[in-house]
């Protein structure tokens, strides 16, 4: 972890006379003292999830159930998120949680999680969905980061639905294997709002394609393998960053 986060409940309920007393039954508490090694006198950058940055806090002291950290004057901003939006086909659980991981990491302001017609349903009910799990990998992705804003996360029942979500965006890039004909790396975009469409692992249908194409977005392709989805997404994503000039 290069950034500690917690949300606002956890900093009121760790809270105590100015201090912050980190249990170890909490898994950032046990991974401070058990990873990083830290003693008293040692400095860790704490955060709040959704905040404007961060702080640089000290150890005042450990015992037998906690560390204790005192907090520091050091402030540090977070790097904004990036204009950027993805629509992400569905795919099995234990992908989509390395998505969103790296979506964060990305600095990608908006993530569409959405049902295909090649999509196994099932997917979409997943628990990680329906009991917020998945709100676990996106601060995964800030701690990795180094930042406390995190994507937001979206989700559409279908490709129409989600075509709509994105209609305000002038900017629309379908990454596509069948029917793209530039080559991403070749493009050339406004430092502006942009989508990006990554479909499944068995891809977009026919039918949806059209639907993207009517919905004005330009299909564009990253060579002539077709990568797995966890793979599109960080690839399709740093090089949509260098095209807008944000890396």
């Amino acid at each position: 972890m290069n950034l500690i986060l917690f949300s606002e409940d956890d900093f009121q309920n760790y809270s105590h006379l100015g201090m912050l007393a980190v249990p170890f039954s909490d898994s950032r508490g046990l991974h401070m003292r058990k990873v990083l090694k830290l003693v008293p006198g040692d400095s860790v950058k704490i955060g709040m999830v959704g905040d404007s940055g961060y702080f640089v806090m000290t150890v005042a002291k450990l015992d037998e159930k906690s560390i204790i950290l005192m907090p520091g004057s050091e402030f540090i901003a977070s790097p904004p998120l990036v204009p950027v939006t993805m629509i992400i086909g569905q795919v099995r659980p234990i992908c989509m949680k390395r998505i969103l991981r790296d979506a964060v990491c990305l600095g990608i302001s908006r993530v569409i999680l959405t049902l295909g017609e090649n999509c196994e349903k099932s997917y979409a009910d997943s628990g990680i969905y329906r009991n917020g799990e998945y709100l676990k990998y996106l601060i995964d992705g800030g701690m990795q980061a180094g930042s406390t804003l995190i994507t937001h996360v979206d989700f559409a029942s279908s490709v129409s639905e989600a075509v709509k979500m994105t209609s305000a965006v002038r900017q629309k890039l379908l990454l596509d294997n069948v029917i793209g004909a530039l080559s991403m790396g070749s493009i050339n975009l406004e430092k502006e709002s942009t989508v990006l469409s990554i479909g499944p692992e068995r891809g977009w249908t026919d039918d949806e394609r059209r639907l993207f194409i009517d919905a004005g977005f330009d299909p564009v392709l990253m060579g002539k393998r077709i990568l797995r989805t966890e793979t599109a997404v960080p690839v399709g994503g740093g090089i949509l960053l260098s095209i807008l000039g944000l890396l």
